[in-house]
Protein backbone atom coordinates (compact mmCIF):
# COMPACT_ATOMS: atom_id res chain seq x y z
CA UNK A 1 0.00 0.00 0.00
CA UNK A 2 1.20 3.46 -1.03
CA UNK A 3 2.23 6.60 1.26
CA UNK A 4 -1.29 7.99 0.31
CA UNK A 5 -3.72 5.12 1.97
CA UNK A 6 -5.89 6.38 4.07
CA UNK A 7 -7.49 5.04 7.32
CA UNK A 8 -10.09 2.52 7.72
CA UNK A 9 -13.48 3.98 9.14
CA UNK A 10 -15.31 1.78 10.98
CA UNK A 11 -18.53 2.86 11.34
CA UNK A 12 -20.80 1.02 13.73
CA UNK A 13 -22.70 2.23 17.60
CA UNK A 14 -21.32 -1.28 18.95
CA UNK A 15 -18.45 -0.75 20.75
CA UNK A 16 -17.99 -5.04 21.05
CA UNK A 17 -19.16 -4.94 17.27
CA UNK A 18 -15.34 -2.39 16.94
CA UNK A 19 -13.32 -4.12 19.68
CA UNK A 20 -14.39 -7.91 17.75
CA UNK A 21 -13.34 -5.86 14.22
CA UNK A 22 -10.02 -4.46 15.89
CA UNK A 23 -9.29 -7.21 17.22
CA UNK A 24 -9.62 -9.64 13.64
CA UNK A 25 -7.85 -7.49 12.04
CA UNK A 26 -4.59 -7.73 13.88
CA UNK A 27 -4.81 -11.21 13.99
CA UNK A 28 -5.12 -10.97 10.04
CA UNK A 29 -1.74 -8.46 10.57
CA UNK A 30 -3.84 -5.41 9.75
CA UNK A 31 -1.27 -2.20 9.39
CA UNK A 32 -3.40 0.40 7.79
CA UNK A 33 -5.25 2.42 10.92
CA UNK A 34 -8.64 1.70 12.26
CA UNK A 35 -10.75 4.75 12.99
CA UNK A 36 -14.07 4.16 14.59
CA UNK A 37 -17.29 6.63 14.40
CA UNK A 38 -20.07 5.74 16.65
CA UNK A 39 -22.87 7.10 14.95
CA UNK A 40 -23.86 7.89 11.03
CA UNK A 41 -23.81 11.47 12.30
CA UNK A 42 -20.48 11.21 13.73
CA UNK A 43 -19.27 9.56 10.27
CA UNK A 44 -20.60 12.15 8.28
CA UNK A 45 -19.12 14.77 10.20
CA UNK A 46 -15.63 13.08 10.18
CA UNK A 47 -15.88 13.38 6.55
CA UNK A 48 -16.91 16.52 5.89
CA UNK A 49 -14.40 18.38 8.75
CA UNK A 50 -11.99 20.60 6.98
CA UNK A 51 -9.14 19.45 6.56
CA UNK A 52 -10.10 15.68 7.26
CA UNK A 53 -7.95 13.24 5.28
CA UNK A 54 -10.56 10.88 3.61
CA UNK A 55 -10.60 6.82 4.48
CA UNK A 56 -9.40 4.58 2.15
CA UNK A 57 -12.56 2.38 3.14
CA UNK A 58 -15.31 2.24 4.72
CA UNK A 59 -16.78 -0.28 6.72
CA UNK A 60 -20.93 0.35 7.71
CA UNK A 61 -23.57 -0.88 9.81
CA UNK A 62 -26.82 -0.56 8.81
CA UNK A 63 -28.82 -1.00 12.63
CA UNK A 64 -27.54 2.30 13.90
CA UNK A 65 -29.86 4.75 15.87
CA UNK A 66 -30.88 8.06 14.29
CA UNK A 67 -28.91 8.29 11.44
CA UNK A 68 -28.81 4.72 9.97
CA UNK A 69 -26.00 2.78 7.83
CA UNK A 70 -28.34 3.25 4.27
CA UNK A 71 -28.92 7.19 4.93
CA UNK A 72 -24.65 7.51 5.72
CA UNK A 73 -24.40 5.49 2.18
CA UNK A 74 -26.78 7.59 0.26
CA UNK A 75 -25.28 10.75 1.30
CA UNK A 76 -21.27 9.54 0.35
CA UNK A 77 -22.26 7.90 -3.12
CA UNK A 78 -24.28 11.35 -3.89
CA UNK A 79 -21.01 13.30 -2.62
CA UNK A 80 -18.91 13.82 -5.46
CA UNK A 81 -15.79 14.37 -3.32
CA UNK A 82 -16.62 11.17 -1.40
CA UNK A 83 -18.28 8.45 -3.87
CA UNK A 84 -15.32 6.67 -5.44
CA UNK A 85 -14.55 5.85 -1.75
CA UNK A 86 -15.23 2.28 -1.49
CA UNK A 87 -18.60 1.26 1.05
CA UNK A 88 -18.17 -2.45 2.46
CA UNK A 89 -21.61 -2.91 4.80
CA UNK A 90 -20.89 -5.30 7.35
CA UNK A 91 -23.55 -5.99 9.59
CA UNK A 92 -25.79 -8.87 10.93
CA UNK A 93 -29.12 -7.63 9.03
CA UNK A 94 -29.22 -10.77 6.45
CA UNK A 95 -32.82 -9.18 4.82
CA UNK A 96 -32.35 -9.93 1.05
CA UNK A 97 -34.44 -6.42 0.96
CA UNK A 98 -31.65 -4.39 2.56
CA UNK A 99 -29.48 -6.59 0.35
CA UNK A 100 -30.80 -5.20 -2.82
CA UNK A 101 -31.25 -2.01 -1.46
CA UNK A 102 -28.14 -1.43 -0.54
CA UNK A 103 -26.11 -2.24 -3.73
CA UNK A 104 -29.11 0.12 -5.07
CA UNK A 105 -27.78 3.02 -3.24
CA UNK A 106 -23.83 2.39 -4.01
CA UNK A 107 -22.58 -0.34 -2.11
CA UNK A 108 -19.35 -2.19 -2.89
CA UNK A 109 -20.07 -5.22 -0.87
CA UNK A 110 -22.41 -6.91 1.84
CA UNK A 111 -20.55 -8.74 4.28
CA UNK A 112 -22.79 -10.56 7.07
CA UNK A 113 -20.90 -10.43 10.87
CA UNK A 114 -20.43 -13.22 12.85
CA UNK A 115 -20.73 -13.44 16.70
CA UNK A 116 -18.42 -16.14 16.38
CA UNK A 117 -15.24 -14.97 16.80
CA UNK A 118 -13.28 -17.06 14.05
CA UNK A 119 -15.88 -16.54 11.67
CA UNK A 120 -15.71 -12.90 11.76
CA UNK A 121 -11.97 -13.27 12.07
CA UNK A 122 -11.71 -15.21 8.68
CA UNK A 123 -14.38 -12.62 6.66
CA UNK A 124 -12.29 -10.46 7.92
CA UNK A 125 -9.04 -12.06 6.77
CA UNK A 126 -10.98 -12.14 3.27
CA UNK A 127 -11.89 -8.36 3.73
CA UNK A 128 -8.56 -7.47 3.98
CA UNK A 129 -6.88 -9.38 1.12
CA UNK A 130 -9.18 -8.19 -1.27
CA UNK A 131 -9.64 -4.41 -0.46
CA UNK A 132 -6.36 -3.89 1.05
CA UNK A 133 -3.83 -6.69 -0.34
CA UNK A 134 -5.22 -6.76 -4.21
CA UNK A 135 -7.14 -3.83 -5.23
CA UNK A 136 -5.76 -0.35 -6.25
CA UNK A 137 -8.05 2.14 -3.96
CA UNK A 138 -9.27 5.57 -4.95
CA UNK A 139 -6.34 8.14 -4.01
CA UNK A 140 -6.24 9.69 -0.75
CA UNK A 141 -6.77 13.09 -0.70
CA UNK A 142 -6.96 15.79 2.35
CA UNK A 143 -9.88 18.65 1.84
CA UNK A 144 -9.34 21.88 1.67
CA UNK A 145 -10.75 24.71 2.27
CA UNK A 146 -12.15 25.78 -1.11
CA UNK A 147 -14.45 22.81 -0.74
CA UNK A 148 -16.25 24.82 1.97
CA UNK A 149 -17.00 21.26 4.06
CA UNK A 150 -19.13 21.13 6.96
CA UNK A 151 -17.23 21.33 10.90
CA UNK A 152 -19.52 20.00 13.70
CA UNK A 153 -16.95 22.27 15.73
CA UNK A 154 -17.86 25.64 17.39
CA UNK A 155 -15.84 28.73 16.11
CA UNK A 156 -13.24 28.94 18.67
CA UNK A 157 -11.83 25.46 17.27
CA UNK A 158 -10.89 26.76 13.90
CA UNK A 159 -7.76 28.42 13.46
CA UNK A 160 -7.23 31.59 13.61
CA UNK A 161 -7.68 33.09 10.71
CA UNK A 162 -9.88 30.33 10.12
CA UNK A 163 -9.91 28.46 6.86
CA UNK A 164 -11.52 30.17 3.95
CA UNK A 165 -15.57 29.01 3.28
CA UNK A 166 -15.43 26.62 6.72
CA UNK A 167 -19.17 26.82 8.55
CA UNK A 168 -19.26 25.56 11.97
CA UNK A 169 -22.67 23.55 12.31
CA UNK A 170 -24.19 21.49 14.53
CA UNK A 171 -24.64 17.73 13.65
CA UNK A 172 -27.99 17.96 13.34
CA UNK A 173 -27.37 20.73 10.80
CA UNK A 174 -24.41 18.60 8.99
CA UNK A 175 -27.63 15.97 8.81
CA UNK A 176 -30.01 17.87 7.38
CA UNK A 177 -27.53 19.58 4.59
CA UNK A 178 -25.73 15.53 3.72
CA UNK A 179 -29.05 13.95 4.07
CA UNK A 180 -32.02 15.22 1.97
CA UNK A 181 -35.75 14.71 3.93
CA UNK A 182 -37.23 11.60 2.40
CA UNK A 183 -39.36 11.98 -0.38
CA UNK A 184 -43.02 11.59 -0.19
CA UNK A 185 -44.26 7.80 -0.41
CA UNK A 186 -45.59 7.06 -4.01
CA UNK A 187 -48.42 3.97 -3.31
CA UNK A 188 -50.59 5.93 -5.34
CA UNK A 189 -48.62 6.00 -8.26
CA UNK A 190 -48.20 2.31 -8.88
CA UNK A 191 -51.48 0.82 -10.59
CA UNK A 192 -52.50 -2.66 -8.98
CA UNK A 193 -51.30 -4.24 -12.01
CA UNK A 194 -47.88 -2.48 -11.75
CA UNK A 195 -47.91 -3.91 -8.14
CA UNK A 196 -48.28 -7.33 -8.61
CA UNK A 197 -46.20 -7.41 -11.63
CA UNK A 198 -43.14 -6.27 -9.33
CA UNK A 199 -44.13 -8.34 -6.65
CA UNK A 200 -43.78 -11.18 -8.65
CA UNK A 201 -40.21 -10.06 -9.99
CA UNK A 202 -38.96 -9.42 -6.32
CA UNK A 203 -40.17 -12.99 -5.42
CA UNK A 204 -37.45 -14.15 -8.38
CA UNK A 205 -39.27 -14.73 -11.28
CA UNK A 206 -38.52 -13.98 -14.53
CA UNK A 207 -40.18 -11.41 -16.90
CA UNK A 208 -41.73 -14.38 -18.77
CA UNK A 209 -42.34 -16.53 -15.67
CA UNK A 210 -44.55 -13.66 -14.54
CA UNK A 211 -45.85 -13.08 -17.11
CA UNK A 212 -47.31 -16.75 -17.36
CA UNK A 213 -48.26 -16.57 -13.95
CA UNK A 214 -50.31 -13.21 -14.62
CA UNK A 215 -51.58 -14.08 -18.05
CA UNK A 216 -50.18 -11.62 -19.81
CA UNK A 217 -47.04 -11.25 -23.05
CA UNK A 218 -43.58 -11.10 -21.69
CA UNK A 219 -43.69 -7.55 -23.93
CA UNK A 220 -46.69 -6.47 -21.53
CA UNK A 221 -44.65 -7.43 -18.66
CA UNK A 222 -41.63 -5.28 -19.97
CA UNK A 223 -43.77 -2.31 -20.68
CA UNK A 224 -45.70 -2.42 -17.24
CA UNK A 225 -41.75 -2.65 -15.86
CA UNK A 226 -40.78 0.74 -17.86
CA UNK A 227 -43.59 2.13 -16.57
CA UNK A 228 -42.49 1.14 -13.02
CA UNK A 229 -39.06 2.65 -13.34
CA UNK A 230 -40.18 6.32 -14.27
CA UNK A 231 -42.57 6.47 -12.27
CA UNK A 232 -40.16 5.56 -9.30
CA UNK A 233 -37.36 7.10 -10.96
CA UNK A 234 -35.48 3.75 -11.08
CA UNK A 235 -32.41 3.00 -13.25
CA UNK A 236 -32.99 -0.40 -14.01
CA UNK A 237 -35.58 -3.19 -12.49
CA UNK A 238 -33.48 -4.01 -9.70
CA UNK A 239 -33.54 -0.38 -8.27
CA UNK A 240 -37.21 -0.04 -8.88
CA UNK A 241 -37.60 -3.58 -6.71
CA UNK A 242 -35.11 -1.87 -4.12
CA UNK A 243 -37.29 1.65 -4.06
CA UNK A 244 -40.81 -0.38 -3.76
CA UNK A 245 -39.50 -2.48 -0.76
CA UNK A 246 -38.01 -0.11 1.12
CA UNK A 247 -41.39 2.50 0.69
CA UNK A 248 -43.45 -0.76 1.21
CA UNK A 249 -45.11 -0.81 -1.98
CA UNK A 250 -45.63 -4.22 -2.38
CA UNK A 251 -47.84 -6.04 -0.39
CA UNK A 252 -46.58 -8.92 1.86
CA UNK A 253 -42.65 -7.88 1.00
CA UNK A 254 -42.28 -4.81 3.23
CA UNK A 255 -38.38 -4.45 4.29
CA UNK A 256 -37.79 -6.06 7.58
CA UNK A 257 -36.16 -3.62 10.27
CA UNK A 258 -32.34 -3.80 9.78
Amino acid sequence: MNGRTGAILFVDDSTDDFAAAARAFRKVGLETPLEHSSSGADALARLHAPKARRPSLILLDLNMPGLGGRDVLAAVKRDDALKDIPVVILTHARDRAAVQACYALGANAYVLKSDDFDALADNIRKLKEYWLDTVELPQVFDNDAETGAFSVLDHAAFPDPAPRNAIALAPAEVCRRLVPAPEPRRERELTPREVETLTWLARGKSRWETGVILGVSEEAVKTRLDKCRRKLGAVNTTHAIAIALMEGLLPGEREKDV
